[in-house]
C-alpha cells in the first residue's frame, strides 16, 4: 500500500474511481490523493478536497469495491488530517454525505468526527425546470435583493453576527461568508440590515439550497426571498439542473412540501473535524 499525493496529471490512472463529471469543476488548487496498492500494482482508491475559507472540504471519497474495508478510506482521511493541521489557516476538515452511505456514517464517528444532520433529518432533491414561483401571502417586510447587490460592509456585519453566534438559533462550526454562495442567492433587507437570507451553492453540475434564515416575523419573506433567488437561477442556470435542498426548518419545508415537485428524500449528514479554533 501506498499514499500519494497527486496532481492533475496523475487522474488518468484513477478515473475508474470517479465520474468524468466531476473534472468538470475541479477547483485549481484541489487537492488529490490517490491509493495505491502496490501487489499487484493497482490504483484503488482516491480522496479530492479543496479548501473553502478556513475549511478543508472533502469533495470525494472513493475506494475500489474489491479493495473496501481494510482501512484504505480512513488512512486517506488520516493522511489530509496530518496535512491539513500544519497548513496555516486551515480550521479543520469537513464533509457531507446522504444516509445510503451508512459505512461513512459508521467510519467518521468511529474517527472521532461531529457527524449531525445538515440543518435538520430530511433533504430533497428537483430540478431547476421543477423550482416553483412560491405564493406570496402578506406583505414582505423590507427590500429584497440578490447577494451580489449588498453593499460589503453589510455583508461584512451581518457575517460577523452569524460567526459571533448573535443571531438567534444559529450556531456554526466553521466561519460563515456570503462568499460560499453564489451571487443569485437572496437577501431582504430593512433599512439597510439584512433580516433574512436564503442562500445557495454550487455542488458538483448542480445546485444546493443550503440556508434559509428569517429574523422578521414577517411569514411573506420566506416564499418572496425563495421566489427573487429562483428567478434568478432560471435565468442563469440549465433546466435540467439539479437542486439539493437541505432541510432548512418547518416554515421552508412544510412549503417545499406543499408546492415543490420532489424527486427524492434522503438524509443529509454533516461531518466535522475541527482541530485549530484562533
Amino acid at each position: 500500500m501506498a499514499l500519494s499525493l497527486l496532481t492533475p496529471l496523475d487522474l488518468d490512472k484513477f478515473s475508474h474511481l470517479f465520474p468524468d463529471t466531476i473534472l468538470q469543476d475541479l477547483p485549481a488548487d484541489e487537492i488529490l490523493i490517490g491509493y495505491i496498492e502496490e501487489n499487484p500494482l493497482a490504483a484503488t482508491g482516491i480522496l479530492m478536497a479543496h479548501i473553502e475559507e478556513n475549511n478543508m472540504m472533502i469533495d470525494w471519497l472513493y475506494v475500489d469495491e474489491e479493495y473496501r474495508r481494510k482501512g484504505a478510506a480512513r488512512e486517506m482521511i488520516d493522511f489530509l488530517i496530518e496535512n491539513s493541521e500544519k497548513a496555516e489557516g486551515i480550521y479543520g476538515i469537513s464533509a457531507i454525505f446522504t444516509q445510503e452511505h451508512d459505512n461513512m456514517f459508521k467510519m467518521f464517528k468511529a474517527m472521532n468526527f461531529f457527524v449531525s444532520f445538515r440543518e435538520g433529518t430530511v433533504g430533497f432533491e428537483t430540478t431547476v425546470e421543477d423550482f416553483p414561483i412560491f405564493p406570496v401571502i402578506g406583505e414582505k417586510s423590507g427590500e429584497i435583493m440578490s447577494v451580489k447587490d449588498v453593499p460589503s460592509e453589510e455583508l461584512n456585519r451581518f457575517s460577523k453576527l452569524v460567526n459571533d453566534s448573535a443571531l438567534p438559533g444559529i450556531a456554526i462550526s466553521f466561519p460563515f461568508t456570503f462568499s460560499s454562495y453564489i451571487p443569485e442567492s437572496s437577501v431582504i433587507l430593512e433599512n439597510g440590515k439584512i433580516k433574512g437570507v436564503c442562500l445557495m451553492e454550487e455542488s458538483g453540475d448542480g445546485l444546493i439550497l443550503s440556508w434559509a434564515y428569517n429574523i422578521s416575523k414577517q411569514a411573506a419573506n420566506f416564499p418572496a426571498l425563495l421566489n427573487y433567488c429562483t428567478k434568478l437561477i432560471k435565468d442563469k442556470y440549465p433546466a435540467k439542473t439539479s437542486i439539493g435542498i437541505a432541510s432548512l426548518n418547518t416554515k421552508v419545508n412544510e412549503i417545499i412540501d406543499t408546492y415543490v415537485p420532489v424527486k427524492d428524500r434522503v438524509e443529509i449528514y454533516f461531518a466535522t473535524y475541527p482541530f485549530r479554533i484562533d
